[in-house]
């Protein structure tokens, strides 16, 4: 567990990559914790479509990719793990819900999620 803990901050030790064109380092310091956590979670995804919201979240689909890029390793553990893994067809919402919530609970020594929360976004 701790392995994946560490693989979550190997990718972003300069925060630096977090600012945008024209921005200095104190920028980052003024943006609200919504609009930097949505900086973050744009940087791991990397996708060329930004999240854009906070409830973009809802359903549990936008972690199940932030834990493929972060914490693949965890996943492998869940026995959900090869569906996800597999591509093949859609994974049902409900699996999507229950892989989120075991995969947070490896990945944090504390609840970081309940279902509602992924459920609503």
């Amino acid at each position: 567990d701790e392995a994946s803990g560490a693989c979550a901050y190997d990718a972003l030790q300069d925060v630096s990559q977090l600012l945008e064109e024209g921005e200095g380092p104190s920028d980052l310091l003024k943006l609200t914790p919504d609009a930097l956590l949505l900086r973050w979670l744009n940087f791991q995804l990397g996708h060329p479509n930004k999240i854009k919201g906070l409830s973009e979240l809802k359903g549990g689909r936008v972690l199940l990719d932030l834990f493929l890029e972060i914490a693949p390793d965890m996943l492998a553990l869940l026995p959900e793990g090869a569906m996800v893994f597999s591509g093949g067809g859609r994974i049902p919402d409900e699996m999507v819900i229950q892989v989120v919530l075991d995969c947070s609970r490896r990945v944090a020594t504390f609840d970081i999620l309940d279902r509602e929360a992924v459920v609503q976004g």
